[in-house]
Parts: structure tokens; sequence; C-alpha cells
């Protein structure tokens, strides 16, 4: 019953927070004006109208917005990662105008490469007298790509998948990526001499907009160190050699001045399922930190931060975030599943391991390399693994945690989202 109503309740904030409802409920279009949360833009008084966007939301954002803007019929050019006709309810021939070039995540590829050249091309043809509107949302850094003089894809896709694979958080990973790019950091709005803004939804923590699909619209005004950060994580001697001096001969763009619309974050994630579960009579209340850092030092707090005594009420523990995760095995899962199995592992022996069910769970619906978004555990789950021989530990080991709970039916199926806010996390205690 509680698994069913965690569950419950994370699909129906997914469904709160689709793309397109985000869009059209902050977004309005009155005549020539269009109105977006408290800015107001006449289009009447530009040349031409132009959509372009990139991130894992594109397409449900790009449908939303040509809605919106059906008087003005924009030509459209968006990147994502999606085969637009097998994956969703799209087709070319819903989009109007539109262009649209499939990309990869969470690694660039020759496709990020075509699509970066595509973007900046069509944007450099634009006039001063037009209007753009850049749709962008996480993804985005590994779909579009120009990579400076002397660093092939190859040697990003090593650099990238290092960085990964080290538990290097997304904000410093992107510090990286910047330097090795000239559409990141600002750069790509520095294609065009057109007016434009961008909407964004954020996958990062803070919600900082240098840091966001490592920001093509948004100079660096706080430059850190690509090879501090190389450094920090002991990849210098790992990583190519021209990544290192790419790193070394890094320059900080001139500023831009594209105005930036956040839509929605993870506090906007959390704020819904918190609503969700009081209309259900249950008593939320925030952990004291958000999820970051190495997934063993989340665990530890969380573990921590819970009551060693059952409330005489229903009480739902809330945050989210991400969590990094350093890969040691070849097995099959991702962050919200491998924390939540490494939760299920200490909680065991916790007073009120009897009364806690758990959910952890991406908001894109892709947990790492698995189809799953997540898991929703409590203890019966272990007294199944134990029934039907599964080792908790053996797979924590391996990485194999998607393996663990698909076997035990614990996972959160909901299918790519067509979004990214990060993750969830609902502990609930019940009496």
């Amino acid at each position: 019953m509680a698994r069913q109503r965690l569950t419950d309740t994370f699909y129906k904030t997914l469904d709160a927070l689709t793309p397109n409802k985000l869009i059209l409920n902050q977004c309005r279009l009155e005549g020539n004006r269009l109105q977006i949360q408290n800015q107001t833009y006449d289009l009447s008084q530009y040349d031409h109208i132009y959509l372009f966007g990139s991130g894992k939301a594109v397409i449900p954002m790009t449908q939303a917005m040509q809605k919106l803007l059906t008087p003005f019929s924009p030509d459209t050019l968006i990147v994502g990662h999606t085969h637009i006709v097998s994956h969703t309810q799209t087709s070319l021939a819903a989009l109007p105008n539109t262009t649209y070039l499939q990309s990869t995540h969470p690694l660039p590829s020759e496709k990020s490469l075509e699509a970066g050249a595509a973007l900046k091309a069509k944007m450099a043809s634009l006039k001063p007298n037009d209007f753009y509107i850049y749709l962008l949302s996480g993804g985005s850094s590994a779909m579009i790509e120009q990579l400076v003089e002397g660093v092939t894809l190859a040697d990003l896709q090593q650099t990238t998948q290092l960085m990964l694979h080290h538990g290097v958080p997304i904000e410093e990973m992107n510090v990286v990526r910047k330097a090795l790019s000239q559409i990141k950091g600002g750069k790509l709005a520095h294609a065009t001499s057109a007016q434009g803004i961008a909407l964004v939804l954020s996958d990062v923590l803070g919600n900082d907009l240098e840091t966001i699909g490592s920001a093509p619209l948004m100079h660096t005004t706080k430059p850190a160190s690509g090879l501090g950060i190389l450094e920090k994580y002991a990849l210098l001697e790992k990583v190519p050699p021209v990544v290192v001096q790419a790193l070394q001969k890094a320059n900080i763009v001139p500023p831009t001045h594209i105005h930036h619309h956040l839509l929605a974050t993870n506090e906007t994630v959390i704020e819904t399922a918190t609503s969700l579960l009081e209309q259900q009579g249950i008593a939320v209340r925030p952990f004291p930190f958000r999820i970051q850092g190495d997934v063993e030092a989340v665990a530890d707090k969380i573990v921590q931060s819970l009551p060693s005594q059952k409330p005489a009420q229903p009480l739902c523990l809330i945050t989210g975030g991400e969590a990094t995760v350093t890969v040691t095995g070849n097995g099959k899962g991702g962050r919200n599943q491998h924390l939540a199995l490494t939760l299920l592992n200490r909680l065991k022996h916790h007073p009120l391991a009897n009364h806690l069910t758990l959910l952890c769970a991406a908001t894109d619906g892709i947990d790492g390399n698995s189809n799953a978004a997540g898991a929703v555990v409590d203890a019966q789950l272990l007294t199944q693994a134990k029934t039907q021989g599964f080792s908790l530990q053996h797979h924590l080991e391996n990485f194999n945690s998607h393996t663990f709970f698909q076997s035990l039916n614990a996972q959160i199926l909901s299918g790519a989202t067509h979004n990214n806010l990060l993750d969830l996390l609902i502990i609930y205690i019940h009496p």
C-alpha cells in the first residue's frame, strides 16, 4: 500500500510538471504581445520569429511554444536525443516548419558535432531585427558541440566518460566542457546579432544559469579551472594530453545579454510532491539538506536524519537533487537505484526498519544505463530477496541495483519523460 502510494505520487508529480504544462502555464500571447512570467515582448517589432532549442525536454517544449506562437509560424531548429517518431507521440508533421536533429546523450558523438554546426550556422543567418526564443533543458551539454581547435571527438568522449565514471558533479563537468567548446559558456550567443531570450528547465542544484546545459547563451562570470577539476579527481594523467593543453589556453568570452526565464527547478518538484502528499492527509517535512555529492555520503546523512521513534501520524520526509556515483562494477543501474539499494542495506537494522518505505527516482525517467526511473523499497524486499536467493551486498558491490530491483518488482517504470528536473527522494514513515 505505501509503495503504491509513493509511486502514484511520483507519477502525478511528473504529470503536473510536463514541459508543455510548464510553458502554457507561464507564457501567454495577447495579440502581438508575448508575456513570459513578468516580462512582455512585443513581437510586432521584429521581422521574423525563430525557435531554437536543445535538451531532453526540447520536443514537448517546442510543441507548446509553437502552439502559443501559431500566428507567427516560427522557423524552428531543435536538437534532442529521442527518435521523434518511435519514442514519442510526435511526428515532424505535428511540428510545422521544424528541422529536428537527433543527437546523443550522455556521451557526445558525431551527431553532436553536426547538430552544433547546424545550430550555430542557422543562428548566424539571423538579422539584427529578428527575434529568437531558445528552449534549454538538461542533457543539452552532450547534444550540441563544436570543439576548440586541436581537440577531437574521441578526446572529448574519453574525457566525458572518465568524468562520468569518477563521480564528477555536473557543475564541475560543465566547467571542463565549456573550456573545450566553441558553443558552451555563452559562445553560441555570439553567433548571432539578433535579439533573443531563453526558457530554461533546470537540472542542477542551485539553478545556476551558467551551468545548465553548459550555458550556450550565458557567459561565465565565475570562472573555474578545468585543470583544477581534473586534478581534484586524479584525471590529469588520464585524459588526452591535447585536452590538458586546451584547458591551459581557455579564455572567457565577452558578456552576453540574453534574458533567461527559469520555468521549473528541483524545488518545483519537491513543492509539487509535497502538495500531493498533504492532500492525502500526510504530514510532510523536508530533509535539512539536498541530495548532492557522493552517494555513500548522501546515504549516511539520510540515515542520520531519520527519527528513532515512529510518529503518531503518517509522516513523509522529502528532498531532491542528484548524487554522484563512482562506478567500479559492470552491472546495470543508476544513481537512484544505487542509493535506494544502499539505504535498504543500511536501514535494515534501524529501529523503524519495518515502518519505512522509500522512493528514489529520476524525473527524466531514465536512471543510469537502465530503463527504470528508480525504485520504491521497504523491509519486505529484504525478506523477498532472501527467499529468492538474491544477495543485496553482491548487487551493491557490482553496481547492479537494476537487476536486484527488477527481480523483486520494485522498479519505477515511467519511461522517458522528456523532462529533467533532477531526482526526488521520499521516505514515508507509517505508524
